[in-house]
């Protein structure tokens, strides 16, 4: 295996590894005494990898797919006790 393909399933890895804990929770935008709103989202991606004998092209390939994707905003106001709101 050539340095260059290391060094890029290094980094996809990484990203894998780094991404679904950084965006995977909700982040408070607003809260007060009578209302409160959080954001968040999750993203499902599947990846499918292939080994070619192909002499023209790279020979390692590899296909990232987006499987799902959702937006949820959730929060509090006061004379609802709880309201939760998701967009896939």
């Amino acid at each position: 295996m050539n340095k260059s393909i290391r060094i890029s399933f290094a980094v996809v890895s990484l990203a894998i590894g780094v991404i679904p804990d950084s965006f995977g929770f909700g982040h408070e935008v607003v809260r007060t005494d009578k209302f409160d709103l959080n954001i968040g989202g999750r993203t499902q991606l599947v990846g499918y990898g292939q080994y070619v004998n192909d002499p023209i092209k790279d020979k390692i390939r590899l296909y990232l797919f987006l499987k799902q994707a959702r937006l949820n905003l959730n929060g509090r106001l006061e004379a609802m006790e709880r309201m939760d709101v998701q967009y896939n």
